[in-house]
């Protein structure tokens, strides 16, 4: 069975929850997302996009990841039809109680298309001070969320960028006086692309 990569974010009181997901994908999605990328098309444009959202979507328990293991009543451990009811209603009440604190914000999926179209918008440029062939980048994105970007950035002779690789997005979910917890995030590829240029014409850059 194929697989893709989702990208999910939950926010509860002065909490967040950023998690990649694997999910599965059928043979026949799994052809029409490698035509998208042979054809350079991204996903958001393309007929299956709603599917692959659902599917990421679904890959995430969020009753599970909080610690909610209850499991639902089976309708052959009861006497009748009422007494199940009662029973799985009550069920469903404990467990919204438990989930009503945190509300999905966004869901994505992993498109290699994305991030080519967001490379391409850098690559031949000239940021005159960078003579070092590579260089590690971090930025910070702070506003809704908050995002630690890092990314590989490489340069020719002439200081002109060549490839960007390793594009890694972690997101802040909480912050202790003894702990700090973050998770996988899906990149936002415009503002990235607005700190990255900001970084490379900067003078402190140079």
């Amino acid at each position: 069975m194929n697989t893709w990569k989702g990208y999910i974010q939950y926010n509860g009181e002065e909490v967040s929850i950023f998690r990649e997901v694997d999910f599965k994908v059928t043979d026949e999605l799994y052809v029409k997302i490698q035509e998208a990328i042979k054809n350079d098309v991204p996903f958001e444009e393309c007929d299956f996009y709603n599917e692959l959202i659902s599917e990421a979507e679904g890959a995430f328990d969020l009753a599970a990841h909080l610690g909610f293991y209850n499991e639902a009543p089976l309708k052959e451990d009861y006497k009748n039809e009422e007494e199940y009811m009662t029973a799985l209603k009550e069920y469903e009440e404990e467990k919204d109680d438990y989930l009503d604190k945190y509300c999905l914000v966004s869901v994505n999926v992993y498109d290699p298309i994305k991030e080519k179209q967001f490379t391409e918008r850098f690559i031949g440029k000239t940021f005159e001070g960078n003579e070092d062939r590579s260089r590690e980048i971090t930025l910070y994105e702070n506003g809704s969320r908050f995002v630690t970007y890092r990314l590989d950035v490489w340069f020719d002779e002439k200081s002109t960028l060549t490839d960007i690789t390793d594009i890694r997005a972690e997101g802040l979910e909480s912050v202790t006086m003894k702990y700090t917890s973050t998770g996988d995030a899906y990149p936002d590829y415009e503002l990235l692309a607005v700190l990255l240029t900001k970084e490379l014409e900067s003078s402190d850059s140079i």
